[in-house]
């Protein structure tokens, strides 16, 4: 939410909630002019009815209902878990990616990690989240790079410094690849490749002290997940930040991806990530665009709520702006 002193505070309202009701009485309001109503085709208004009635219903449920687990510190394995940018499921419409994608941080054996670097336009909200965590840029001894798409390996430069980690796979491959390809930022890839601190890596690579790389393609040909190994004497299990191998809770409960260069490969992967999610009781995934879920009775469950939203300036006062919540409903578990 945007909040200065040039601003107020933003209205809420739901968009898919907004656009439907617009769209809807728009026909309800037009068919009844065309006597539509007075003919007996009464479905505009019917529909609009049945929307509303749910909307009421949806925000009692959001205000009834707690997040089924919350966890206000986590360490796996000496390293504690900071998550800077939280990764959202959703694509656009009409404005190509939308690229919300997870940044975290890991903390812990004298080293201090991040785990992927978000896209375009989340710089300041990375560079943000660091200062509010006293971390600055410069303190980050290593980047960990799960695969080379723009909306998760872009603002490496923020960490020029860092020692890079990145699948010798996924690297070749995005080598290879002419100019201009819609997903890998061919300029940052190869400063990337001839970064001096780079350093390529195979399958069960130790990466740190206690994290492996392990391969899961299927959304890239070089995709990495990096497991961090849970010690017995801490709450927590095991943390496998899988990303884009598994994009959000609805690719872990049909293991399969929309978008994959193959659909097989990308299946295989998601049952690798199952098998070592399953490992070890209380283990937290982190994907790419979704919330950090822990397994209850076998279901994935997502940790606390999605927090995103979209501010639009419709009006004649760049001061009236309107809070679209994309924060969706809560799991039904």
């Amino acid at each position: 939410m945007i909040r200065d002193s040039q601003t107020r505070a933003p209205n809420r309202c739901s968009a898919t909630l907004g656009a439907r009701l617009n769209r809807l009485l728009h026909e309800a309001l037009y068919g009844c002019s065309r006597n539509r109503c007075l003919a007996g085709d009464l479905r505009p208004l019917s529909a609009l009815l049945a929307l509303v009635g749910n909307a009421i219903r949806l925000h009692a449920d959001r205000r009834r209902r707690q997040p089924l687990v919350r966890r206000s510190r986590m360490e796996f394995g000496g390293y504690r878990l900071d998550i800077l940018v939280q990764g959202y499921p959703g694509k656009t419409r009409r404005h190509g990616g939308l690229g919300w994608s997870t940044v975290a941080l890991l903390r812990g054996h004298g080293r201090t990690a991040v785990v992927d670097t978000g896209g375009f336009g989340m710089r300041r909200t990375i560079l943000e989240a660091l200062h509010r965590l006293g971390v600055q840029p410069t303190d980050v001894t290593d980047l960990l790079l799960t695969h080379l798409h723009y909306d998760h390996m872009i603002n490496w430069p923020l960490f020029a410094g860092a020692r890079m980690v990145v699948g010798r796979t996924e690297l070749d491959w995005a080598m290879g690849l002419p100019f201009g390809d819609p997903l890998v930022p061919e300029l940052y890839v190869r400063d990337l490749a001839a970064h001096p601190k780079l350093v390529t890596v195979d399958e069960g690579a130790e990466v740190l002290p206690g994290i492996t790389a392990h391969l899961v393609p299927g959304h890239t040909p070089g995709h990495l997940m990096f497991l961090v190994e849970g010690r017995d004497t801490e709450p927590d299990g095991d943390l496998l930040l899988i990303q884009d191998a598994a994009k959000y809770r609805a690719e872990l409960l049909q293991r399969a991806a929309d978008m994959t260069f193959d659909p097989a490969v990308s299946a295989a992967s998601i049952d690798r990530i199952w098998d070592f999610w399953r490992r070890r009781p209380g283990s937290v995934l982190l994907p790419g665009h979704d919330q950090p879920m822990v397994l209850q009775a076998g279901v994935p469950v997502r940790m606390g709520r999605p927090d995103a939203a979209i501010i639009a300036i419709f009006g004649a006062d760049i001061a009236d702006r309107t809070e679209f919540d994309l924060a969706g409903p809560a799991d039904a578990g």
